[in-house]
């Protein structure tokens, strides 16, 4: 075997690599809050035209308020999407180490050649 283990390195923060995975993409926390500022929109929205007479502005409205729970949908997808990756992320970052962790490619190839 390899001097591999005196070669440690300390784990990655998990934030930072997280971070690093999604670049440019918005954190589920932050599709949580545009999902909320959604629903609130959409909510005031509903709440005009609940109290509106005006039918031409109603259907501009009911137009509106469908488009809105489009985008919530969508958002509410994402944020469970990146939710989830961000917490296998941090199972994947936290596992204790193995051996295998610490083989070349050479020597994880031998070992397949044994087994």
């Amino acid at each position: 075997m390899s001097d591999h283990f005196h070669n440690i390195q300390p784990p990655p923060r998990d934030e930072e690599v997280i971070e690093e995975f999604f670049e440019e993409t918005p954190r589920a926390s932050e599709l949580r809050q545009m999902r909320q500022a959604l629903q609130e929109r959409r909510l005031l929205l509903r709440n005009d035209f609940n109290t509106s007479t005006n039918q031409k502005y109603r259907t501009g409205l009911q137009s509106k308020l469908k488009e809105l729970t489009i985008q919530i949908a969508a958002v509410r997808e994402e944020e469970a999407i990146s939710g989830f990756v961000e917490g296998t992320i941090r199972a994947t970052l936290s596992r204790p180490p193995t051996i295998l962790d610490y083989l070349t490619a050479e020597e994880l190839e031998s070992l397949d050649d044994e087994y």
